[in-house]
Parts: structure tokens; C-alpha cells; sequence
């Protein structure tokens, strides 16, 4: 594989547009040699080429064929003498739009030990794509500035690409209110919705913990909506291990919401598809393509006859469609991409654009999986020795890859996953994984960087519990980061059921908000070493074992020392657990390791949680769960780009003195919701809190509590730094006297301390202390000293449900 080939191709990728890089990429890449100083590789002068516009049977560089007929000359030769020499297949730049898979089966096998490979051709970007353009834009609605093309009835899909991004299906707003459920769906709807158009068309999303629904409407009926099945029976029904679809998260795919910029909506009825441009976009100047194949490639043997010694390289995957969502199934989710259909709850995982069945030898490297409408890449039933390695794989709606099944017969085995970059899978089943691996055996999955992810970053096993044939697995230097943002119940590394002779190290672990933890060993899992990992900016735990006996976690690294043992025989030791960005030598080394290696590429991006922050958030949450307060702030700091370092107070006095406090501008001090008992700073870090703030440097505080205000005790930190005076005592009414500016307003009422409805709040410094109210209600005071900005909110950031207001009020208290 040619590394400088790979490398700029994606740097390309990452720095233009989609519509740019395939206008540009090849022009561009011509002049590469002179650039790094190095010659481009020369094709195999007995290879095969082949173009997008490719015919006839010389697959010459000058005259070359189409990719099937390269395909056939193959299977023509294997059929009659075998190989004598590995072949090439360069493809040529350009878009090979399909319509319908092209397939390799055993026939396409390389033979006599040698190996078919199909690659780009030195300097150009070859783009297997099942995307259709769209054109014909005329305006439809001035005033709402709508615009409409007829693309003919019957026509169904699920995406639009704008310019190389994807456009938003059009939705309602987050979490409306009403929506109960009943035995058929939901009632306390808008009544309005019985007039929509195409009522059978419009999709219902719920989240529930892990999963991600979605079931199309059979019917409305003034405030009651009934759900299409068998989608809504396998949603909330029996095969659910709880209330399954019990929310409505948002509503989707209908005229009536089409209301934001960027958001589109296909009447399939009629033929015509609607857009909503932003103000600087004119649909006739852009490029629109929406998917209409649902896998590109298939690679399909028999567990009789096997396929194999197949290679892709260099090779862009785009444009793929997945319709069952869009029909009476729906997506009934259980886990990880699996979900369920029919009436007899068959499990079913979510189709690939490249799919690979009874594989050996077959290797995918410096690939680019982008823009699909299911998962990127799978691997199943059987396969072995596969090889995937130095891919990149973004804005997929389901996983990134998929590797093996669910079921122990189906069991693949010494593969290795290795140097690809995951970023942006999940995109329209939240519940996707940047790498599943179900029954596995001998599986490397090693220096991988995934990112922005809304569930897992690395899912391995099955079976909740029972014998899963899975073993001697190796989750290893991969670099996870900004996941679990949607759903909970997850983690960075996820573990199902025994897996003997299994090891999770040196991975670093940053940023994860919602629960469960970091190493997730659910069910039954067993046989781990999990060992000299970087875990770091996590909301509950960095370890939680669950109903798993026999693993052992040693030498650790985290900055977030909780962690659950619910098992026999596990051993935890020799944690680290480090304060306020001070890792040791030994954890920036593994920091600096994990990822992808030298000689791939990687995402580019920075870590949100490398050392050299200038907020300090103190963790200082007498309750156990540890996501209340960390996930509240993370969720508000994290969009606006703000990084911070962590110090936990153990839920107790380690409290950071001075000279830790001078090393940052701006200090977020949480309380949480400790009760009245520990709702208080010890002397020491009141005094040395004080200290830091009369400190010349123009220093910005943040407190929060639900309780501290209701501390009999007054304190010169209440009263001088934070402008409240305590109440004697702790009622069902809180109260908290204002002084200074706050003097006049008396006893100010925090019953409750906050609404968790649709809330707006208005900030009003002053000079001294003066009072924070939303909607008219007071749940908080500002003080403007003179080296210092002080704001207390007497309230938890994470009992707002709204992390957009949350995000705003931060952002303003921090921007004062």
C-alpha cells in the first residue's frame, strides 16, 4: 500500500468538501511526487484497468473495460488454469455509480496462493457509489422558502447529501411535551397532526437507555396515535427486556416540519422532494444525491466453498440506502445495531455497503466508507483471517464495522482491525457502534482512533451471560473519544459474556457523559485483563463490572476513581487516579501511543482532554452518581470548545488548596445534589477557595448546589464572595436573603430550585451581588468583585433536560 497515497487522500478528504475532493483530489494528487520528493508506483504492466465509463474486454490502461467485466476475464481464468500470478485491478478515478451490488463469490477467489486485488490507480480516487444527483430545483413556497424537484413517484429513500453532508430529515423539535403511551402508542398528541399529509410516512424516534427506536404512524385519531407493527409489538412488547419505546423523543419525516434550514422531506406519494436552504445556498448551484442501492459490494462464499485472497485499497464507498426502516418493521432495536422483525422476534443486523460472508484472506486497507445509509463494512458467519487496516469510515447512519454474529456456530476468528479512523458513525440509529465484534475469536483490535459517537466506541461478545465461544481477543491502543453522548448504558469499551485469555490496555478513553463507564464488562463477562489504560473526563465510573466474575483491572490511569465491582473473583488494584490534569509520564506515554501509528493517518483533531486547560472543575458530589454533576457541566463546556481539567474530591475533603487553584482563570465548583449533611467546604478549601479569588488575575467562579445556600452556618464565602446569607435550617420551601444590591428583594423563594420545562433564563450582573432568575423565578446570585466574577446557582446544571439552555447559561456565566 502506498502510505503517502493514503495520507493525502485523506487530508483531502478532511479539508474539502466531498463535491471538491472528487473535482479536485486527482489533479491535486498529480502532484504529489514532486511535493514529497518521492516517484508514484507504477501499475503492474499485466494489470487489469477499468473506469466508470470503461467497455469492451481489453481492460488495457488505454482502452479499459468495465469493473465487471475485469471481474468475469478472472473467473474465466480461474476456471480454466487458475492463477500463476497475483492480478490487479486498478480502477480509475471517477464515480462508478451503481445500481445494482456488484458480487464476488468463490469463482472471484484468488487462486493457487495467489491474490486479487482491486485498487486505486496511482494518484486518483475511484468512487463506488449507489447515489443518484438530483437537479430541477424550482421554489415552491416563497414564504417559507421552500424549494421542490420532481423526482417521480414510488422513488424512496432515507438521505440527502448536500454538497457532501448530509441534510436533515425534516423533524420536530426534541422531547415534546404530551405523547403518553397507550397499548397501541401514544395519546396526549397535537390534534393538528391528523390533518399531515401521508400520516403512514411519519416516523415516531424514541430513546430508551441503549436503544434507538423508530415506527412509522398507522393511524391518528384526534390525540391518539397508533404505531405501524410489527415494528411497535417488537418495540415495547415481550422481546423488550423493560418498557422498550415508552418516549417519544422526536417526531420525523413530514411536509408539515419542514421548518429549519437544511432540512428536506420526500412525498413518495407524489415524486417530489422539498428543501429548506440556509441563506446562503441556491439548490440549482449545489449538488444533491440521494442513495438508492443498498449494498455496493457483496463478498459471499459458502461455509462449503469459502471466498477468498480478495484485496481493496484506495478505494471510496459511498451512497447507500436501507429501506426496511421505512416499512412496517421499522427499527425495533435491542442493541448494537440488531434489531428485530417478523413476528417471531428474529434478530436481524443492520445491511453493510461492502458485506463479506465465508471470507479467508481478504484484506480492506486505505479505504474510505462514507455517506451510507446502514453500516459501513461487515465481516460474518465464519470468516477468518481478514484484514482491516488504515480505513476511514464517517457519517454512517448505523456502525462503522461489524464483525461476526450472534450466534456461537457462527464464530470468526484471527482477524485484526487495525489504524482505521471512525468518526461520525450512528448518525440515524444511535444505538451503532464504531466497531462490534460479536462471537469472536483471536481478534486484534488495535490503534484505532473513533470518535463522535452517540453509543460504544468498541463492542465485543454476546450472549448476556452464557457460553459465547468468544476468546483470547485484544482491545489495545485505540484512542476513543466523545462517546456515549446519546444513548447510556455503554461505554468506551464494551464487554459481553466469557472471553478467556482476553486483555483490554493501554487505550485512552476521554470524554464520556452519559452512563454507564468507561470499561463496560456487562453480563457475564469473564476472563479480562484489563490493564495500564487512560481513562479520563467520564460521568459515572471508569469501571463498572457487571455480573462478570474473574477479570482483574491493574495499573489504571483516571481522573475519576469510582468504580463498581458487582462479580466473584474480579481484582481491582493500583488504580492512579489523577487530579487536575496531573497525569504521570507513564499515562502521557499511553495518551501518546493510542491512536493510530505512525505511518497512517489520522482524524487530525486534538484531544479534548489532553493536559493544558484553563477551566478547573470541581467534583465535589457527596452522591454517588457521579454523572449528575459531571455530565451536567460536560454536556454545556464540551460544544463550546472549552476544556477543562478535573479534580474529585473522593466525595469527601480532598479539596484542592491553592496552589492548584492559581493554576486556572476560571474554577466550576459542584456540589451536586449532596443533601444538607455534606452540602459545605471544609475551612481549609473555603480559605483557600477565598485566596484564590482576592489573587489579581481577574478570576471567574461557578458554584452550584442544590443544599449549600440552606447551610445553617453562614460563611464569608457565602456571604462576601457569593452575595447569600444562609437560612436557619432546611425546609420544603428554600430560601436565600440577598445582601448588598440583592438587599431589597428579602427572602427570595428556590421551591423548586429548578423547572424542568421549557425554561429561559436572563442574567443580570452587577456591581455587587446581584440575582439570577428564570422565568421570574430566583435560583441564584452573581457578585462582580474586584479581582473576581462569582455566580452561585442554587441548583444542579444537570436538572435542566434542556442541554441547549444549559449551554447558553454557561456560557454566559463563563463569558461574563
Amino acid at each position: 500500500m502506498n502510505t503517502c497515497f493514503v495520507v493525502v487522500g485523506f487530508l483531502l478528504t478532511v479539508l474539502l468538501s466531498p463535491a471538491d475532493v472528487y473535482a479536485k483530489k486527482s489533479t491535486i494528487l498529480n502532484f504529489l511526487p514532486a511535493i514529497l520528493g518521492h516517484p508514484m508506483p507504477k501499475p503492474d504492466a499485466d494489470a487489469l484497468h477499468v473506469s466508470p465509463t470503461g467497455s469492451g474486454t481489453a481492460c488495457s490502461m488505454s482502452a479499459p473495460c468495465s469493473l465487471t467485466t475485469a471481474r468475469d476475464l478472472i473467473r474465466s481464468l480461474n476456471s480454466t488454469q487458475g492463477m500463476s500470478a497475483n492480478i490487479s485491478v486498478y480502477l480509475r478515478g471517477g464515480a462508478y455509480k451503481l445500481n445494482t451490488t456488484f458480487e464476488l463469490s468463490a469463482v472471484d477467489s484468488g487462486t493457487n496462493g495467489h491474490t486479487v486485488y482491486y485498487k486505486a490507480y496511482p494518484g486518483e480516487t475511484p468512487v463506488i457509489s449507489g447515489g443518484t444527483t438530483v437537479t430541477g430545483w424550482a421554489l415552491y413556497d416563497t414564504n417559507q422558502g421552500i424549494y421542490r424537484t420532481r423526482i417521480g413517484a414510488g422513488i424512496n429513500f432515507r438521505q440527502v447529501y448536500v454538497n457532501g453532508e448530509r441534510a436533515i430529515r425534516a423533524r420536530g423539535a426534541d422531547n415534546p411535551g404530551g405523547y403518553s403511551r397507550n397499548a397501541a402508542g401514544f395519546t396526549d398528541i397535537d390534534p393538528l397532526m391528523q390533518g399531515w399529509n401521508n400520516i403512514e410516512d411519519i416516523e415516531i424516534v424514541g430513546f430508551n437507555e441503549w436503544r434507538s427506536f423508530r415506527c412509522p404512524v398507522a393511524g391518528i385519531s384526534g390525540t391518539s396515535m397508533s404505531l405501524q407493527d410489527p415494528c411497535w409489538s417488537n418495540s415495547s412488547g415481550t422481546y423488550q427486556p423493560d418498557s422498550g419505546f415508552d418516549h417519544v423523543t422526536w417526531i420525523e419525516n413530514s411536509y408539515e416540519l419542514l421548518d429549519e434550514q437544511r432540512e428536506w422531506y420526500l412525498d413518495r406519494n407524489s415524486g417530489y422532494l422539498y428543501y429548506k436552504p440556509a441563506p446562503d445556498e441556491n439548490p440549482d448551484q449545489e449538488e444533491f444525491i440521494y442513495p438508492r442501492v443498498q449494498t455496493l459490494v457483496s463478498v459471499h462464499g459458502t461455509a462449503e466453498t469459502p471466498v477468498g485472497n480478495i484485496s481493496f485499497s484506495g478505494i471510496t464507498f459511498a451512497h447507500t440506502t436501507w429501506l426496511t426502516p421505512s416499512g412496517p418493521n421499522g427499527y425495533a432495536d435491542l442493541q448494537a445495531g440488531f434489531h428485530f422483525i417478523g413476528t417471531d422476534g428474529t434478530l436481524e443486523k443492520t445491511p453493510a455497503a461492502v458485506h463479506v460472508t465465508h471470507g479467508s484472506s481478504i484484506t480492506f486497507s486505505g479505504n474510505t466508507f462514507i455517506h451510507l445509509g446502514g453500516t459501513g463494512l461487515t465481516i460474518a458467519e465464519n470468516s477468518t483471517d481478514i484484514h482491516i487496516i488504515g480505513n476511514r469510515f464517517e457519517d454512517i447512519s448505523s456502525s462503522g464495522i461489524q464483525f461476526g454474529d450472534i450466534s456461537p456456530d457462527a464464530l470468526s476468528t484471527h482477524s485484526i482491525i487495525s489504524n482505521n479512523v471512525i468518526v461520525g458513525v450512528g448518525r440515524e440509529y444511535h444505538d451503532g457502534v464504531g466497531i462490534f465484534a460479536g462471537y469472536v475469536k483471536s481478534m486484534t483490535i488495535e490503534h484505532n482512533e473513533l470518535r463522535d459517537l452517540p453509543y460504544s466506541g468498541i463492542s465485543v461478545g454476546w450472549g448476556w451471560g452464557t457460553d459465547s465461544s468468544a476468546g483470547s481477543n485484544s482491545i489495545q491502543a485505540n484512542w476513543i473519544e466523545n462517546y456515549m453522548h446519546t444513548l447510556h448504558d455503554g461505554g468506551g469499551v464494551y464487554t459481553l459474556s466469557p472471553q478467556p485469555n482476553s486483555e483490554i490496555s493501554y487505550n485512552y478513553m476521554c470524554r464520556q457523559p452519559n452512563s454507564q463507564s468507561a470499561v463496560y464488562a456487562d453480563e457475564g463477562t469473564s476472563g479480562y485483563r484489563i490493564h495500564d489504560n487512560v481513562i479520563s473526563h467520564t460521568g459515572d465510573a471508569w469501571l463498572f463490572i457487571h455480573n462478570g466474575d474473574n477479570n482483574t483491572a491493574t495499573d489504571n490511569f483516571t481522573d475519576n476513581g469510582h468504580f463498581v465491582n458487582q462479580g466473584m473473583g474480579n481484582v481491582i488494584g493500583n488504580t492512579e487516579v489523577v487530579q487536575a490534569g496531573n497525569w504521570p509520564t507513564a499515562a502521557l506515554t499511553i495518551m501518546q501511543n493510542a491512536g493510530v501509528s505512525v505511518g497512517y493517518q489520522g482524524s487530525g483533531q486534538p484531544s479534548f482532554c489532553r493536559p493544558g486547560a484553563t477551566i478547573l472543575f470541581v467534583e465535589d458530589d457527596a452522591d454517588p452518581e457521579k454523572s449528575w454533576s459531571r455530565s451536567g457541566y460536560d454536556a454545556a463546556l464540551f460544544p463550546l470548545g472549552k476544556r477543562y481539567d478535573i479534580w474529585d474530591t473522593g466525595s469527601g475533603n480532598l479539596e484542592p488548596d491553592l496552589a492548584v487553584l492559581r493554576r486556572y482563570q476560571t474554577i466550576i465548583w459542584s456540589m451536586g445534589y449532596a443533601d444538607i449533611g455534606t452540602a459545605y467546604l471544609t475551612a481549609a478549601g473555603e480559605s483557600a477557595l477565598e485566596s484564590r479569588l482576592d489573587t489579581a488575575g481577574d478570576a471567574t467562579l461557578l458554584f452550584s448546589s442544590h443544599m449549600y445556600h440552606a447551610w445553617p452556618v453562614a460563611s464569608p464565602l457565602m456571604t462576601d464572595y457569593l452575595g447569600i446569607n444562609s437560612m436557619g435550617g432546611y425546609t420544603a420551601t428554600q430560601n436565600i436573603t440577598g445582601i448588598g444590591l440583592l438587599a431589597g428583594f428579602g427572602n427570595t423563594s428556590l421551591d423548586p430550585p429548578v423547572s424542568r420545562g421549557d425554561n429561559t433564563y436572563t442574567l443580570t450582573p452587577g456591581s455587587a451581588a446581584t440575582i439570577l432568575h428564570m422565568n421570574g423565578l430566583p435560583v441564584g446570585t452573581t457578585r462582580n468583585g474586584s479581582s473576581y466574577r462569582a455566580t452561585y446557582l442554587a441548583f444542579p446544571p444537570a436538572a435542566m433536560e434542556s442541554v441547549l439552555e444549559r449551554t447558553e447559561l454557561i456560557d454566559q456565566i463563563l463569558s461574563w
